[in-house]
């Protein structure tokens, strides 16, 4: 009984076509939808089955298969770029076109494989698909790698509504953005960082998918390939066939994965934005971000590379330190207000001075008494003023007191010294201490009361009746006179030098004033010339700026107007029509330059596609076949076919290159069949 095998799930089953009655699979929903494919069941290196096709993008074709010996799912990447190469349907053997894209597709293969292997080396990284080999096959290359098994980031994304909060954005693209930074490390670009290429496992972890735009990278230094990219999500530098690419180019596709996941809108095209910038940021539409979070996303969304982050380090970098910000976010406390301390009483002299009482109404000890001048510095400094002036006050009236004034008694001598006593038997604080609180008050120093009598003299007891008009006996009128006129002089050369003093203070005040506004005149010129200079630096900036995105922004209109001129003359190039009964004679030594006539599919001068050929009946009494009906690559039997002889001898399976080769079945004219494998127009037996 044959063996039946589901090509998603790879178990037994009974039926022979239909859907897998354990997975609900049907090979018919994928029948013509990847035409360049490799057939079911096809066994790679020995080891592998391959299944039903996982996806197909512009450089290969990734496949679900069996590992035969451990018996386990893994994805084979085949390295199958359709502009450089082509498959017969149902055949295994890759045909690669001549002339550059045939130097191009071994290039492109070398890198593919180069990729391998250093992707190799990051087996075991937690956010990185891992590589378990490699190896060349088919006339083409292939990488097993672990079949991961979850739901991308962009379908998350869907059925969370559109968005994700930004920490969980953080939260899925941290690990990503670790992954990345390795990767760069060893010379790698992934260049196709996108939601849909980001897979959340089933076990909570986040892998990194489809590094098969990375591989150019490896050689941008001297090739340069077809243009890779997906709109929003790459930068301008990806718009540019040689365009100059680095780690900063993940760090915008990344970037906008940030932008595309938290507000649930993809940026404008990068080259959309070189004119003018529309790029809203997240807060703009209503998004609640701490605000160093939303720089770092712009940032790395600068349109000119220059201005972006260099490196994924270094994007990571800034991303923790506003997240520590955000986290640590809270008003630092202002210094606790302390009590405004109440005035202190100025002292009264008091005649009978008593113990000093403290706020519990006891006597104060030494050791609890304040000075007056400690009081003084205790108030604010408003107040510290008054309290000196009070002193002072005090100092007058007590003297006053002590000399009789306020009882009519005859004044009495006072005592100037350092001890601060008024001989009345009044206290009052020490000299000393009244200066140095005056002093730390602002006031300046006491001077000591005009009319003091200086120390260790005393004034003389005098009547205070019959003095006004007389003179002490013993003085003369002449004296006094001349006394008068000295005094007159002198007053007269004090005012002189007075005013001569002021004149010069004026001067001197009138030739500072003028230096001081030359010097602010030309302080204010020498600032309006910078300006003016910076003003016009800025806008040759500017001008220069503008010129060089507009040179830039027409340089990739001109190679985007290239590339689609080169595809459509590729296209028409390739363009396949139809023939009937076309002569066709073979160039290939092995057919002997058989011809006949030809009916089906035709380009460039050749079969290709799907096609009869009847030879002419002097090629068939040659052991050629008469008929053969089939697939056709560039003018050769390739890929499946019928081929029938004149003696009734009839071939049914897979040629390469007009030989039959893989399965095929042979049936002579005796009637003899061999059924099996065959290769260069052989059975292997």
């Amino acid at each position: 009984m044959e063996r039946n095998i589901c090509y998603n799930c790879f178990r037994e089953h009974a039926e022979n076509s239909g859907p897998c009655p354990h997975c609900g699979y049907d090979p018919a929903a994928d029948q013509g939808k990847y035409p360049f494919a490799l057939p079911h069941g096809s066994i790679l290196a020995g080891q592998f089955i391959t299944g039903r096709v996982l996806g197909q993008g512009g450089f290969g074709i990734t496949y679900l298969a069996q590992d035969k010996k451990l018996e386990t799912k893994v994805a084979i990447k085949e390295f199958l770029p359709d502009s450089m190469a082509v498959r017969a349907t149902g055949d295994h053997q890759v045909t690669v076109y001549t002339g550059q894209r045939q130097e191009n597709f071994r290039y492109g293969m070398d890198r593919f494989l180069d990729e391998a292997r250093t992707l190799a080396k990051f087996q075991g990284n937690p956010s990185i698909v891992g590589v378990r080999s490699y190896f060349e096959e088919n006339g083409t290359a292939y990488f097993v790698m672990d079949y991961i098994e979850g739901e991308s980031f962009k379908t998350y994304i869907q059925n969370k509504g559109g968005k994700v909060s930004w920490q969980e954005a953080v939260r899925i693209l941290t690990p990503v953005m670790d992954a990345l930074g390795a990767v760069h490390q060893e010379g790698i670009i992934h260049r196709d960082v996108t939601p849909d290429n980001i897979v959340l496992t089933s076990d909570g972890g986040v892998k990194l998918l489809d590094f098969g735009s990375a591989r150019y990278s490896l050689g941008d230094k001297s090739k340069s390939l077809d243009v890779v990219l997906k709109a929003g999500y790459a930068p301008k530098e990806q718009y540019i066939r040689r365009g100059k690419q680095g780690p900063y180019t993940d760090v915008y596709s990344l970037a906008a994965c940030f932008y595309a996941a938290i507000t649930g809108y993809l940026p404008p095209e990068a080259l959309e934005r070189m004119d003018e910038d529309d790029l809203v940021p997240p807060s703009t539409r209503g998004i609640k971000l701490p605000s160093g979070f939303e720089d770092v996303i712009l940032k790395g969304l600068e349109v000119q590379p220059s201005d972006r982050y260099q490196s994924m380090k270094e994007f990571r970098a800034a991303l923790d330190a506003a997240l520590r910000e955000e986290e640590n976010f809270e008003p630092a406390p202002g210094p606790i207000p302390g009590p405004i301390p109440d005035p202190v009483p100025n002292p009264v002299p008091d005649p009978n001075p008593g113990p000093v009482m403290d706020e519990s109404g006891k006597p104060k000890t030494e050791e609890n008494k304040i000075s007056f001048a400690e009081r003084i510095k205790a108030l604010p400094k408003a107040a510290k003023g008054g309290a000196a002036a009070a002193a002072c006050l005090v100092i007058v009236l007590g003297a006053l007191a002590g000399s009789g004034v306020f009882s009519g008694e005859k004044p009495r001598p006072i005592a100037t010294g350092g001890s601060g006593t008024i001989q009345n038997g009044g206290t009052i604080q020490d000299d000393e201490d009244v200066r140095r609180a005056t002093q730390e008050g602002g006031i300046g120093q006491l001077d000591a009361p005009s009319g003091n009598t200086p120390e260790d003299e005393t004034v003389p007891e005098t009547g205070t009746e019959g003095t006004e008009g007389k003179t002490t006996p013993g003085d003369g009128a002449e004296g006094t006179e001349g006394e008068t006129q000295a005094a007159d002089s002198t007053s007269e050369t004090e005012a002189a030098e007075k005013a001569a003093a002021e004149k010069a203070a004026a001067e001197k005040a009138a030739a500072e004033k003028a230096a001081t506004e030359k010097a602010a005149a030309e302080k204010a010129a020498a600032e309006k010339a910078a300006a003016e200079k910076a003003a016009a630096e800025k806008a040759a900036a500017e001008k220069a700026a503008a010129e060089k995105a507009a040179a830039e922004k027409a340089a990739a209109e001109k190679a985007e107007a290239e590339r689609k001129a080169a595809e459509e003359a590729e296209k028409a190039a390739n363009a396949t029509t139809k023939v009937t009964n076309q002569r066709y004679t073979y160039s290939d030594p092995y057919m002997s330059g058989a011809s006949g006539s030809y009916t089906g599919d035709w380009k460039d001068g050749k079969p290709n596609g799907q096609g009869t050929l009847i030879f002419d009946s002097e090629y068939s009494s040659m052991g050629y076949p008469s008929k053969y009906v089939g697939s056709w690559v560039n003018g050769n039997k390739h890929g499946y076919g019928v081929a029938t002889w004149s003696n009734g001898s009839k071939y049914e399976g897979n040629f390469s290159n007009n030989k039959k080769s893989g399965w095929g079945k042979m049936t002579y004219s005796d009637g003899t069949v061999w059924e099996g494998n065959w290769s260069n127009d052989a059975p292997d037996k």
